[in-house]
């Protein structure tokens, strides 16, 4: 698993890469993760986001928006940490024994994988967790022997553009982990706010767009905000958040994974105001729980969630105070856990060993002098 910032972050390509060695090593696979954080099988050292110049060129690609510029529209990415980190890797990437790379570190890491496969002719996976873009494009054009987008919309952009092995493979989410329970999160002091809660757990950066659930939510009468997460945008949210909800909010930061199912289990109504989603884990988490959604009106999000919460234009706060509001006061029943129940990481990962088995049985119905990449 080629995880750069696995084990200390906990975004979605990091979650992804927990949950899928979790299921890939009860069924008896051996998985090896290279990553710059701790508790890692094959520890990189390399430039972390999260401290010294790492964490400036981060915030500078954040507020000035080039990372996104680059990636959108150029097809790669001008990130320092990525590059530090494949150096090093291959230096030290000596290994021909696996049977498997699969990569969750954008474009560096399937340039590495590109550069490994035609080294010691080992297949790679790339999972794609970003959106629409010109470096979607670019990893495509690498011929990965899978390359994984997370929804039919975004299969549809590839294949209009390039032929290759590119299935739709959405996340999943452990049912057994985030399902409704009586079981509340009230050490910090949620017990004490004036319901309903309505529940954020995205990152405080432009792209999320958190303000615009802080100015929908100050419109009602009743209800409080809590969220989570920080970020380069969480001074000015703070600030807005006090001014406009005065003591109707609580802001958590950056909370243990292992406390999340009781998050959930303790608000009334997940709200998601980002610019653009994949298939996002933290819907799943919350539909799980049985959360409804009030998440923006857009095709991926549509197919994420179906009938368990309303769609809307969420820059129109009007509108997005009145389906809070909605949301709040119906009787959901079970529909956001049925939704929920549509993925599973055992799910996913059938399909990833399906089409890991269909690679292996191609690489031997070549002849050798043929098959490699």
């Amino acid at each position: 698993m080629i995880s750069p910032h696995y084990g200390y972050l906990g975004r979605g390509a990091e979650s992804f890469t927990r949950e899928i060695t979790k299921v890939l090593k009860k069924r008896g696979h051996t998985v090896d993760i290279y990553g710059m954080g701790s508790n890692v099988s094959n520890p990189v050292e390399a430039i972390r986001i999260d401290q010294g110049i790492g964490k400036i060129w981060s915030d500078i690609c954040t507020k000035t928006q080039i990372d996104g510029f680059f990636k959108k529209f150029i097809g790669i990415e001008p990130n320092l940490s990525h590059l530090s980190y494949f150096l090093t890797m291959s230096s030290i990437f000596k290994d021909n024994t696996y049977d498997f790379l699969w990569n969750n570190g954008e474009m560096f890491g399937a340039l590495f994988c590109f550069k490994i496969r035609k080294r010691y002719n080992i297949p790679f996976i790339v999972t794609f967790h970003g959106n629409e873009s010109m470096m979607m494009l670019t990893e495509a054009k690498l011929k990965p022997d899978i390359f994984a987008v997370l929804t039919p919309q975004y299969k549809n952009f590839l294949g209009r553009k390039i032929e290759g092995n590119i299935k739709c493979i959405p996340n999943g989410i452990d049912l057994t982990l985030f399902k409704p329970n009586k079981k509340k999160l009230n050490k910090y002091g949620l017990d004490k706010l004036e319901r309903p809660l309505y529940l954020s757990t995205s990152a405080l950066t432009e792209g999320k767009r958190v303000e615009l659930a802080v100015k929908a939510i100050a419109r009602l009468k009743k209800g409080s905000f809590v969220f989570t997460q920080t970020g380069p945008e969480q001074k000015r949210i703070l600030v807005l958040a006090k001014k406009l909800l005065k003591n109707r909010f609580k802001w958590l930061g950056s909370i243990p994974f292992k406390e999340l199912p009781a998050l959930y289990n303790t608000c009334d109504v997940y709200i998601n105001t980002s610019r653009s989603e994949g298939h996002s884990l933290a819907l799943m988490e919350a539909m799980a729980c049985n959360l409804p959604i009030v998440t923006h009106n857009d095709e991926n999000r549509k197919w994420s969630i179906g009938e368990a919460g309303y769609l809307v234009d969420v820059t129109n706060i009007k509108v997005l105070a009145k389906a809070l509001l909605r949301a709040s006061k119906k009787d959901w029943k079970n529909i956001p856990r049925k939704q929920a129940e549509k993925f599973s990481w055992d799910k996913t990962v059938d399909v990833y060993l399906d089409e890991m088995e269909r690679v292996n049985q191609s690489k031997k119905a070549l002849p050798s002098e043929l098959s490699e990449n």
